[in-house]
């Protein structure tokens, strides 16, 4: 948790304050984390789209990604 204080640009109590206050993250929060941990893209949106499920937008996956069967 400490980690993200210097990607977050804060001390490490407003990412405790933050993290436990429960809710979604900013999208820059989400962005720093991403770059911070060096997720690829697939995670990366992956990790976007439960932060904007969180925030209360409505996603349908069947608009956004090709249905395909497994092959």
């Amino acid at each position: 948790m400490q980690d993200l204080a210097g990607p977050w640009q804060c001390s490490v109590q407003n990412v405790y304050d933050r993290l436990c206050k429960g809710g979604p993250l900013a999208p820059a929060h989400l962005d720093a984390a991403i770059a911070f941990l060096r997720l690829d893209d697939f995670d990366a949106a992956e990790l976007r789209m439960l932060g904007a499920r969180e925030a209360g937008w409505n996603i349908d996956t069947k608009y956004l990604l090709e249905d395909k069967p497994h092959a």
